[in-house]
């Protein structure tokens, strides 16, 4: 029953995920006459300069997500009696305000940002390889199947957001790009480049924190 009711939850967070985006992006397309893209742009944008209520639906959806994936780690079996699943739970709450907190704080608060970033994106990685690392040591306890293939999903989990990190072109500073094809007499124009691995990056982690989901009910099957 506690196993059915985790993926029922984690189902939820999921999709209301995919609604809180959709709705989103389709906000940020007629407000601003452009399609809103995960590769060059930050999730703070669907509210830039706006309040809460200009994407009610957009993010209504997100914040339902944010409290279903808390209500998801918080229910996992275990996680007030190991010290794995202790950290797992706590790093799961906090990695997660500061998702939700990721869609309303800007750049222009640049240090609180940065700030916000660098901790959800270590806490994320950190959350996906301590879920390897249960896996690892139940699978040495009981050699159960399911571990073995937690153990597998989460490491590449993590080796995926490790390289994200690791990409050379990861920057905090992003060169806006001549605009091609402009008239010589006029004032030059300039725009944000097609593909920007820091706001790629931040989209992909935000998805691996979901993804998650997928070891913690493996380990919850293993041991149910």
């Amino acid at each position: 029953m506690d196993l059915m009711y985790s993926i029922i939850i984690g189902a939820f967070a999921i999709f209301t995920l995919i609604f809180g985006l959709a709705f989103s992006m389709v906000n940020y397309q007629k407000k601003h006459k452009a399609p809103y893209a995960i590769r060059n742009m930050f999730p703070f944008e669907f509210n830039y300069q706006a309040h809460f209520v200009d994407n009610m639906l957009g993010n209504s959806f997100l914040m339902v997500s944010g409290l279903s994936l808390i209500l998801f780690y918080g229910t996992f079996k275990g996680s007030r009696t190991d010290g794995y699943t202790i950290f797992i739970l706590i790093a799961a709450i906090i990695s997660t305000l500061l998702v939700c907190a990721s869609y309303f704080v800007s750049t222009r608060l640049l240090k609180v940002w940065m700030l916000g970033m660098v901790l959800g994106y270590t806490l994320i990685f950190m959350l996906i390889a301590i879920t390897a690392c249960l896996h690892f040591k139940y699978f040495q306890q009981t050699h159960q199947t399911l571990n073995l293939i937690g153990l597998i999903f989460s490491i590449v989990l993590a080796v995926f957001v490790f390289a994200l990190a690791m990409n050379p072109k990861l920057s905090f500073r992003i060169k806006a790009k001549e605009k091609a094809n402009q008239d010589p007499n006029e004032e030059k124009k300039y725009e944000r480049p097609k593909w920007i691995p820091l706001t790629f990056s931040i989209w992909m982690v935000i998805f691996a924190l979901y993804i998650n989901e997928i070891g913690i009910i493996l380990f919850a099957a293993s041991i149910s």
